[in-house]
């Protein structure tokens, strides 16, 4: 047996032993102040207490042979006998002993007790199933509906407790609160609460990453309660669920039409549960997507919940991954427009949690449309880009990032110059370059790339002289290496004096 059921069994046992047997009630004045139990002799008292059950066993036996001692009398001696028995490890002289006085009196003011000590017995003994047969017979016998349905409750107050401990340092144990979930239920008669059972058992499967489970639980529940109180809310996490299990066209339909259905019902947790659904009908496309047409119907699903909740936190998530899966599908004009959009847009409607969403995605909006007019060859915008990053968000996570980039895309500017043969231009461009960053540690290379745009223009005295100042400048490096042997090539074949060259 799990130790889930054995934590039912233990619920069980306890509220079962609170409960009074058959004909335990008493009233009227002379049966108010009679004795809880029988008196028993004090030798066997003192004998339990000092945990001398032998002595105990046979004080009992001999109270229990008295011929004074009355039905009732026997039936608790038997009952502290099987106690006795049990904690001296006598599992089976208890369980003859509890037998018998449940046989002789089943519905006695002792047999509701007689029947918890017999389950603890075999608890015991490890007969684990015994044990919660006769709790659950006990439980049939004792409880009426309304009585069920309260104990179900105290079921589902522990398997809360599993779902979410009070504890930071004790984990979760949805497998076990799934359990008591389903012990509750087996035991509740009510409708209403065996309802609420059956969407908690649903969940805790959710927890527990058994998305199987938790799908056919969420199709019972929508089965047979057709107007049950958490029906909106399950077909919702019924989407999640098979969303899960790798099911995206039946997620799918499943949102699209509580979206559908949710349509016009004028309250708020309605309308923010059809925003979360049209949320989860773009999730079924990949956003990422995989391939143009999800990227088409996933942008259009996302945009219908833009569209009608433009203040809601899932919608201002939405505006930013229209951008980004164009752009992650190589569409760059596409994303350019749509990440700027998001950008320039000041959410004047946004509620507190949807401006916490933008900040969080607004920085990550710009620097990817530096990234975008980079790609685009559109240079002086990009870095106008990351620079209206830096200022606006000068610690921001990539911020480093951006002004890496800036720097880049400046010597990007560079090498287009260069490719465009305006090589005045581009040797402007390195040499800002240079005296701007000096310990940049490219600058040995644009310093290189300088004396090496004079070539072209068969300015040799000029590329050899900034070659010099390379090699004056940062001995010892690569680029100086090889500004040396091109000086001494320019001097052999294009200067005629091999002399030079060789020196």
């Amino acid at each position: 047996m799990s130790h889930h059921r054995i934590w039912g069994l233990a619920l069980l046992g306890l509220a079962l032993a609170t409960l009074p047997g058959p004909g335990a009630e008493v009233t009227g004045g002379r049966k108010a102040v009679e004795p809880v139990a029988p008196p028993l002799p004090g030798e066997v008292v003192g004998a339990m207490q000092e945990s001398r059950f032998d002595d105990a066993i046979k004080g009992l036996d001999a109270f229990a042979n008295d011929p004074k001692t009355k039905d009732d009398g026997k039936a608790y001696a038997a009952l502290v006998g099987g106690v006795a028995r049990r904690l001296a490890g006598k599992l089976d002289e208890a369980r003859a002993v509890l037998t018998a006085a449940i046989a002789a009196a089943p519905k006695g003011r002792w047999a509701a007790k007689l029947r918890s000590e017999l389950a603890a017995v075999e608890v015991a003994s490890g007969h684990f199933d015994r044990a919660e047969k006769i709790a659950e017979a006990e439980a049939e016998t004792l409880l009426d509906d309304g009585r069920k349905d309260r104990l179900a409750a105290v079921f589902r107050s522990f398997a809360g407790r599993l779902l979410n401990p009070e504890s930071p340092t004790v984990p979760a144990d949805p497998e076990g609160a799934h359990a008591l979930f389903e012990q509750g239920r087996n035991l509740a008669k009510g409708a209403a609460i065996r309802a609420e059972l059956l969407v908690a058992m649903a969940r805790a499967s959710k927890a527990a990453n058994n998305p199987g489970r938790a799908i056919g639980e969420f199709q019972a529940y929508l089965s047979e309660y057709p107007k049950g109180a958490d029906r909106a809310a399950a077909r919702f996490e019924l989407g999640e669920a098979q969303f899960s299990a790798g099911q995206p066209n039946p997620a799918r339909t499943t949102w699209l039409d509580l979206a559908r259905d949710l349509e016009k019902v004028d309250t708020k947790e309605a309308q923010d549960l059809r925003a979360r659904a049209l949320y989860g009908v773009a999730r079924t496309y990949g956003m990422p997507p995989q391939d143009d047409t999800s990227l088409n119907l996933g942008v259009a699903a996302l945009r219908r919940l833009v569209e009608a909740y433009p203040g809601h936190p899932l919608a201002v998530r939405a505006s930013y991954q229209i951008g980004a899966a164009y752009l992650a599908r190589g569409k760059s004009q596409e994303a350019l427009r749509a990440l700027s959009g998001f950008v320039e847009d000041a959410g004047k409607d946004e509620g507190d949690d949807a401006r916490k969403v933008r900040a969080e995605l607004v920085m990550a909006a710009q620097f990817q449309t530096g990234q975008i007019l980079q790609g685009q060859e559109k240079f002086a915008e990009a870095i106008a880009a990351w620079q209206k990053y830096l200022a606006r968000f000068p610690n921001g996570p990539q911020s480093a990032d951006a002004q890496r980039a800036v720097l880049d895309t400046r010597l990007l500017i560079a090498s287009d110059l260069l490719r465009r043969e305006r090589y005045a231009e581009a040797r402007a461009a390195w040499q800002a370059f240079a005296a701007e960053n000096p310990l940049d540690g490219r600058v040995p290379q644009v310093l290189f790339e300088v004396g090496e745009s004079f070539v072209p223009e068969k300015k040799y005295d000029d590329a050899v002289a900034a070659w010099e100042a390379l090699a004056a400048k940062f001995p010892g490096t690569e680029p100086a290496a090889h500004g040396l042997f091109l000086i001494a090539s320019l001097f052999e074949n294009e200067k005629g004096d091999p002399s030079a060259a060789i020196d």
